[in-house]
């Protein structure tokens, strides 16, 4: 079973919907850390990621009313923004929060927001423009459009009805659609000036993966980091996964690879130049990715960890194996359904982000 595991480990606590005390299985030490090196550990389809350290520790693993917990009493909501991988982990979160074992992405590139009390919850998506018939269309219209959403789109109405039932206020889990690093300051400087409130803080979940080929990180977007975290409560960039890079991409794969880890190592040597008190912390998601024992794929070496729709191009029925699944290019949203994207074990329990949020909340919520 998912929520417990078995009996003889700690408990997978993030499906767990009472409250409880701090755990000490085993007498372990616990400990957080923002670049991982470790591997999994594979038990009946649950996979605990175990870092490698001198001491023997292991993450701590909260529950959904811990998280809610803690977010409520801090005031804090989230944002995360990037690319379909952050998509992904973004829906992890929303399907953590609501004790769901399975999980399935949606597959649109458009904003999302999730509201969340004790009482009660709420998720929504942006709407999109559906006039994107090429790729260059859907860079000249939908990204601009999505920018022109956010005001409206982020802000509370207390007209919305599943969150008058809230006794406390509630906490906002957000996705924001920015996959290179234009987009995003542009968004992300909206999204600051309009919807953060005053009194409440927001923790930013942020990565620049696969749409952006080149190996460089611009100065400009570290100094934009830079300016977001005296206003954030925490900036937390994540590494681009490469485990499967070379085996998805053909030919370009080489230099894509070279271009995603010499982009994870400038991140990463950057947060670390930072002093300890720095409220950027580096995640990285890349090394998991390549650890021993790390959870299934989808299928057909997709780089993605998550079950996901797939849409038919042009609004037309094709077959599933002659549709480019991952990409947008002619893709209409409110065309017929094709079919369901599965991850090798066909489980779709995406445990890869379930263990990628432990770290990254051990670094929010203890770091």
């Amino acid at each position: 079973m998912y929520e417990t595991g078995k009996a003889d480990e700690c408990a997978d606590d993030f499906m767990t919907q009472a409250r409880r005390e701090l755990p000490t299985c085993d007498d372990k030490q616990y400990c957080c850390g923002g670049s991982p090196r470790g591997q999994f550990r594979h038990r009946e389809d649950r996979y605990t990621f175990v870092p490698l350290k001198k001491e023997q520790c292991a993450y701590f693993e909260y529950n959904r009313h811990e998280v809610l917990d803690f977010l409520q009493g801090q005031k804090m909501d989230i944002l995360v923004a990037g690319d379909s991988m952050m998509r992904q982990l973004y829906i992890r979160m929303v399907h953590m929060m609501r004790g769901a074992r399975r999980v399935l992405d949606y597959h649109i590139h458009t904003h999302a927001n999730y509201g969340v009390c004790q009482e009660s919850d709420r998720f929504k998506m942006s709407p999109v423009n559906d006039n994107n018939a090429s790729v260059e269309s859907f860079k000249k219209l939908d990204l601009d459009y999505l920018q022109d959403t956010i005001p409206e789109f982020f802000k509370y109405s207390p007209n919305q009805d599943p969150m008058l039932l809230c006794k406390d206020p509630h906490v906002a889990i957000n996705y924001m659609h920015a996959p290179d690093y234009v987009l995003q300051r542009r968004y992300l400087e909206q999204y600051m000036e309009h919807i953060v409130d005053e009194g409440r803080q927001v923790t930013l979940v942020l990565s620049v993966g696969y749409w952006v080929w080149f190996p460089e990180v611009p100065q400009d977007y570290l100094d934009f980091l830079d300016t977001l975290s005296k206003r954030a409560a925490k900036v937390v960039i994540l590494s681009i996964p490469t485990v499967h890079v070379t085996a998805h991409t053909g030919k370009q794969g080489p230099a894509l690879l070279h271009a995603y880890r010499s982009r994870n190592l400038i991140m990463k040597e950057w947060v670390a130049a930072k002093p300890a008190s720095s409220n950027i912390k580096f995640v990285d998601f890349d090394a998991m990715s390549v650890s021993v024992h790390a959870p299934p794929i989808c299928a057909g070496e997709n780089w993605h960890y998550q079950c996901f729709l797939t849409w038919p191009a042009h609004g037309n029925k094709v077959a599933l194996e002659d549709m480019d699944t991952n990409w947008f290019r002619d893709r209409y949203y409110r065309a017929p359904l094709v079919g369901l994207y599965m991850t090798e074990d066909g489980q779709c329990a995406d445990e890869m982000n379930r263990n990628l949020w432990q770290v990254i909340l051990n670094n929010v919520m203890r770091g």
